[in-house]
């Protein structure tokens, strides 16, 4: 019960700061919040299931979430060569708040299959005045048909489609992500069968955090 207060306390924290992250660098990634039953606030989401029925909708991970991420890859060996890769990247608040931050990735890539969201994150790359000095490249496709690239990568998911299409995304792009020793970052998996990530190992967790390598 404590572990869930203290998630929901930084869900809290987080929501309420959605647009000081806006105003601070001239960008639009915010999305509704939600009121809970105890005053407290909450990220909304969202829902875009009528055009995108495998679609968990649009809703954005934590600062505390990637501070947690990044402050345990940020030690890795190598990790300045991997490209950073979020799946389902909606209007690209992660890859911004990663650069803000400078964290350690050597480039970015964000797949996003809705085009309105997709387009949105396009402009915040032209409007921040985020030092984007990393190669940033935006693809508006299904995962499902695109091809994963064969080098060393941080996998970002944060619940962004249904268990049905995790499961062909895994069944698919496995063997290369093995292969290219990637990491597989997992935000909140929720149902995924995370079993399904084969001769990987957790090398982080926390209360909402799995990361395999």
């Amino acid at each position: 019960m404590e572990v869930n207060k203290e998630y929901r306390a930084f869900r809290h924290n987080d929501a309420i700061n959605y647009q000081t992250f806006d105003d601070a660098y001239r960008v639009d990634t915010s999305h509704p919040v939600s009121i809970k039953e105890d005053g407290m606030v909450g990220p909304g989401y969202i829902d875009n299931s009528d055009i995108y029925p495998n679609s968990i909708g649009f809703q954005n991970a934590t600062l505390h979430e990637l501070n947690e991420i990044n402050n345990f890859l940020r030690e890795e060996p190598g990790i300045g060569s991997y490209k950073f890769i979020d799946i389902g990247s909606g209007k690209g608040r992660v890859i911004l708040y990663n650069m803000s931050q400078k964290a350690p990735y050597g480039s970015y890539m964000g797949i996003e299959i809705d085009q309105r969201l997709h387009r949105v994150a396009e402009l915040n790359m032209m409007s921040t005045n985020i030092d984007l000095n990393k190669e940033v490249v935006l693809v508006n496709q299904d995962i499902l048909d695109y091809s994963i690239p064969y080098e060393p990568c941080v996998y970002f998911l944060f619940h962004p489609f249904s268990s049905e299409v995790y499961d062909k995304f895994i069944e698919k792009n496995i063997e290369i992500i093995n292969q290219t020793n990637s990491y597989i970052v997992f935000v909140s998996p929720q149902e995924y069968d995370l079993s399904k990530v084969v001769d990987k190992d957790i090398v982080f967790s926390s209360i909402s955090v799995c990361i395999y390598k």
